[in-house]
């Protein structure tokens, strides 16, 4: 009977640290999960490379600030930075050359103003 109560224990205490293990690994997750967003841009040529990022925004289709549909201009851009550079008055292709920054092909529209 000493031994199943034991075995009990441990066995809970095994369940305990591991749901910690799992748990502290999500937070982790989490984390590089928020260094990833919108970044405002402002088109200086018809090259998508050369736009200037400003700063990092919340979903700009959910404020009406830009659309998904194409449209003449290019309005934002979605950027993985799990680094969390600071890409402010980088140009596309500038942000592309830092460590862990990937460039995605989500791109958000406005018509010219």
């Amino acid at each position: 009977m000493k031994t199943l109560k034991f075995n009990a224990k441990a066995a809970v205490a095994v369940v305990v640290a591991m749901a910690s293990f799992i748990g502290f690994n999500s937070f982790k997750n989490a984390e590089k999960k928020v260094s990833s967003s919108w970044y405002q841009i402002t088109t200086n040529a018809s090259n998508p490379s050369d736009d200037v990022l400003g700063s990092a925004i919340t979903d700009p289709t959910l404020s009406g600030q830009c659309n998904a549909t194409p449209d003449d201009m290019r309005c934002a851009r979605f950027i993985e930075n799990p680094d969390n550079h600071d890409l402010s008055g980088l140009t596309v292709d500038e942000a592309s050359q830092l460590s862990n920054v990937q460039i995605t092909s989500d791109l958000t529209y406005k018509p010219e103003q």
